[in-house]
């Protein structure tokens, strides 16, 4: 074997020996919150009872996917579901690895193991939640999308939408990045007019969507009070740009220097600060009933609460919003067109009322993919801590302490 070779074998051999362990961990655990109205849906449908499916707040994709493999694989028990839910789930982390031997094929490894130990992703390998599997069609997409072959990158994007509809999103962004490989975006109608034609998969796509979205009465399948469209939200930015100061703190550290020439040399920088601490505050709210729940128990509505508690903490909690931003604006990425990634995820993220960590796997995983790698004891380092924090946040679902 040569030694090239020889990093990569061992991290796929530690990576397959953490997966399998947290598998065989956690498959006997009991039902896990959503898990509950997941497995209740399912058995319904392995029963030939498809009618309580329209509750389901997102299209029931994940669903269907559930029922397609219980009866492949003859299986109906939550342990057995969940092993089979792993290993498909698995192509999310099969998907990533491709994705970053073509987009950053010198810092691939690093890369991988950076995703692969993402906290907030981690646990949700092992059960039985739709974010992994959107997750998965997603990266396929984007796999696809960046290998030129834009027909089966819009019909796996389109699955995926109908996993959860946000995707849709995601869908128009894949769309831009077709363009490979020019690296340039349409910068004109005539060329987008081009590209379209070009990849007329993505246009045909879409409009099978806008036919679901009009037959369906609205983008939300059900539990519609809770979903409503109409204004954007910004909790889910702030919480984002919280949850990335504290998971890419390695790499946000290692900015500091070129965030502190940055704001020397722009003579805005401060009222601008201050006017976004204003704008924060009249902005940043958390009233969805959703988020009041089990505030003890789950990361996200825990913070919230402490937040919406205290205005001074409110106010602290501030600073790492802003240095994430900061941040952002000194981060290189690996091309030009990456960056379409922020806009992108602000309209991911803008019309969600209900403030939820689980909407930030994709704009994660895009961002570890497409920063450019600037010093290896950098690199390490976060995946020193994605494992440290990916083992205490699994620690705590298995004991039933804590939860995302």
């Amino acid at each position: 074997m040569r030694k090239a070779h020889l990093p990569t074998v061992l991290s796929a051999a530690i990576l397959a020996g953490v997966f399998l362990s947290a598998c065989l961990l956690i498959r006997n655990k009991g039902l896990i919150l959503d898990e509950a109205k997941y497995y209740e849906k399912f058995a319904s449908f392995m029963r030939g009872d498809f009618r309580n499916a329209g509750d389901y707040t997102v299209f029931p994709g994940h669903l269907y996917f559930l029922y397609a493999a219980g009866n492949l694989f003859h299986v109906t028990d939550v342990s057995g579901l969940r092993l089979v839910s792993s290993v498909v789930c698995f192509s999310a982390v099969l998907s990533f690895l491709f994705l970053a031997r073509k987009v950053s094929p010198g810092s691939s490894l690093t890369k991988l193991l950076q995703f692969s130990f993402l906290p907030i992703v981690f646990p949700f390998y092992f059960l039985l939640y739709t974010d992994v599997l959107s997750l998965s069609l997603v990266l396929a997409a984007l796999l696809l999308a960046l290998s030129g072959r834009t027909g089966p990158a819009a019909l796996t994007a389109l699955a995926g939408c109908f996993v959860r509809q946000n995707n849709i999103v995601w869908m128009a962004f894949l769309f831009l990045l077709a363009c490979r490989p020019e690296h340039v975006l349409p910068d004109g109608p005539k060329r987008l007019l081009a590209h379209a034609r070009r990849n007329w998969v993505f246009v045909a796509a879409a409009a099978v969507f806008a036919a679901f979205v009009i037959a369906n009465g609205g983008f939300t399948y059900g539990d519609r009070w809770a979903h409503p469209l109409g204004r954007p939200y910004f909790g889910n930015l702030y919480l984002l740009l919280f949850f990335f100061f504290a998971l890419f703190l390695p790499h946000n550290l290692y900015q500091l220097p070129r965030i502190v020439r940055r704001v020397r040399s722009a003579r805005t920088a401060v009222p601008l600060v201050a006017l976004a601490f204003v704008v924060y505050h009249l902005t940043f709210t958390s009233d969805h009933p959703y988020n009041a729940t089990a505030t003890r128990y789950l990361i996200g509505n825990f913070l919230l609460d402490v937040l919406d508690s205290n205005f001074w903490l409110k106010s602290l909690f501030f600073l790492p919003v802003a240095y994430s931003v900061l941040s952002l604006t000194v981060t290189r990425l690996s091309e030009r067109s990456f960056y379409l990634l922020y806009p992108f995820t602000f309209l991911y993220l803008a019309p969600s009322w209900l403030i939820e960590p689980r909407y930030y796997f994709i704009p994660f995983a895009f961002f570890i993919l497409f920063k450019r790698e600037e010093d290896r004891r950098v690199e390490y380092a976060a995946i020193s801590l994605n494992a440290v924090l990916a083992a205490v946040l699994f620690g705590g679902v298995l004991s039933g302490r804590l939860f995302l």
